[in-house]
């Protein structure tokens, strides 16, 4: 008498399905994370504008062409995952806003001013209508 030593087709299907359903899951969450990880990249390079804003500051007197400054568009050039149409900087001689999309939720938006301001807003256009400073 021969023994079959083996996995029928269903056992194999079954644990198929099975590790397709823990994939699946990890997915989701996995990607969560990834999008929460790029909104603190996207802080992270933003804070680093509020040195440069000083420096300009020093240098020029005001703030009049600080969204064109170079050390200020390679940051903000630089910020990742992004499309343009999400970032909006806008300045005076005496103020100046920076405005980036979160990827996380396309609603809301960080926004930094020349006042120190460093916080979480609703982007629905309030980055767009040249504010110089975050609503």
């Amino acid at each position: 008498m021969q023994l079959n030593k083996g996995f029928t087709i269903i056992e194999l299907i079954v644990v198929i399905a099975i590790i397709a359903t823990l994939s699946s899951i990890v997915i989701v969450n996995v990607s969560g994370y990834i999008k929460k990880s790029k909104d603190t990249a996207i802080k992270m390079e933003m804070s680093s504008l509020t040195k440069i804003a000083l420096d300009y500051l020093i240098k020029h007197g005001n703030y009049g062409a600080f969204c064109n400054y170079g050390e200020m568009k390679i940051i903000y050039d630089s910020i990742a995952g992004v499309d343009k149409q999400d970032k909006f900087c806008n300045h005076s001689d005496e103020e100046w806003m920076v405005c980036v999309r979160l990827i996380s939720d396309a609603t809301k938006a960080w926004c930094i001013d020349s006042t120190g301001f460093s916080k979480e807003i609703t982007f629905a256009n309030k980055c767009k209508t040249g504010p110089k400073s975050c609503p």
